[in-house]
């Protein structure tokens, strides 16, 4: 099955006498991309002017060489064991003149030099003292790696090139968007790093000339309607703006507020210590109720503990690193999310939704981390969410009447 990724291509460059070190780094290359491409979305192309190049006539050969393939790539390896290379008419020798032009292009380059046993016989003495002149001459502007064996080689390059394409793939997708991550507005369906929630609470006046029996009824029942209408839904979303698949996304959040009277719940049973309003429409309050797109819905439920303490602490424990899980911690609350995949141009929104329980204006800050195999370090967003509690005076007399019979009649 087809699949879009990014392609990172490779240039190995060396002198004639390492084939085998050459061989052996296009098969760790080719080892990375049955093993990691799929998943990752990244592709490695191994690149040698032996199989990218085309005979030209009429430039000078390696010229040719480095606007082919030098200027191409995203990654150049050198790698040296008795020879320096053949001159180029510019520079000592093609291998030197490829490594000089990739680092003034500013693009990363790792050199090996081999450490191997070499035969007297085969030994070109004025190659390896370039060579070694070379190897001087670098080791105050770069890291170089060496090694004792075509074995040890491919064990350090195999480390290497994941250290590397770690690095450029988080340099080349650092300042590219591939995803939107905020706080849903129920309003207008879209995504937003900033919110506001609007909210109104009521506060009866003129209740002097109530007896306390009425007014302990009037205040239940403003106390009931504050509570019922105090919610506001945290709900978070995501959309792939990628071509491609997001795959096993993990979504981390820490939320905190500015106020102590406010508590956040991902399950609004929880709050079962009031019932639904028999009568819920004051005078005066029905443009208001109008504007209301949400309301809870408030059941009451019995939580049963477990009859065994050790079995006690096994399920908190379960349940505090459940991934779905709010707790709270001393300052924030937490909560994690998991998704096995988001498919291009798809919104989901994340379950279960949060309520924030509150009657005073409070501002919530969110910090997100957001895990996929797409990086290789977590994407952080920063929301804000701002409650505004409006405190709504109201007289007796100007409630709806079916507020007002209960509390005179207590019926």
């Amino acid at each position: 099955m087809p699949y879009e990724a990014r392609v990172y291509r490779i240039l190995i460059a060396s002198p004639s006498d390492v084939k085998e070190e050459k061989n052996i780094a296009v098969q760790v290359i080719q080892e990375w991309n049955n093993l990691h491409s799929y998943s990752r979305k990244i592709v490695l192309l191994p690149l040698r002017w032996e199989t990218h190049v085309a005979p030209e006539y009429g430039v000078r050969p390696q010229e040719i060489i480095n606007r082919t393939i030098v200027d191409q790539c995203d990654l150049l390896v050198g790698i040296f064991w008795t020879r320096l290379g053949s001159p180029t008419g510019e520079f000592e020798s093609g291998t030197i003149e490829e490594i000089q032009r990739a680092a003034k292009l500013k693009k990363p380059v790792m050199i090996y030099f081999s450490q191997r046993e070499i035969r007297p016989e085969s030994i070109d003495t004025a190659q390896l003292e370039k060579l070694r002149k070379f190897q001087e001459e670098i080791s105050s502007i770069a890291l170089i790696e060496t090694y004792n064996s075509p074995y040890e080689f491919k064990e350090k390059f195999t480390k290497s090139l994941e250290l590397k394409i770690k690095e450029l793939h988080e340099k080349s997708v650092k300042d590219e968007t591939y995803f939107e991550f905020g706080l849903f507005s129920i309003e207008n369906e879209t995504i937003q790093s900033q919110y506001t929630w609007s909210n109104t609470c009521l506060k009866v006046i003129n209740i002097g000339k109530l007896s306390k029996n009425e007014q302990n009824r009037l205040k239940e029942l403003i106390n009931q309607y504050n509570n019922y209408y105090s919610y506001c839904p945290l709900v978070f979303a995501i959309k792939n703006l990628a071509p491609v698949s997001l795959q096993n996304l993990y979504i981390e959040l820490e939320i905190f507020s500015d106020s102590k009277n406010l508590n956040i719940t991902d399950n609004i049973q929880e709050t079962s210590y009031f019932t639904p309003l028999k009568y819920y429409n004051p005078a005066g309050m029905g443009e208001y109720l109008s504007t209301i797109i949400w309301t809870p819905i408030v059941y009451s439920y019995t939580f049963h503990k477990s009859f065994h303490p050790i079995l006690e602490k096994i399920n908190n424990i379960l349940l505090k690193y459940k991934p779905k899980n709010l707790h709270r911690t001393e300052k924030t609350w937490k909560i994690s999310f998991e998704l096995n995949v988001l498919q291009p141009q798809r919104l989901q929104i994340l379950e279960p939704v949060l309520y924030i329980k509150t009657m005073e204006s409070s501002f919530v800050s969110i910090k997100s981390k957001i895990y996929t195999d797409l990086f290789y370090k977590p994407y952080e967003f920063h929301l804000n969410l701002k409650i505004e509690v409006t405190h709504k005076e109201i007289k007796f007399e100007d409630l709806d009447p079916r507020w007002i019979k209960y509390v005179k009649e207590g019926k």
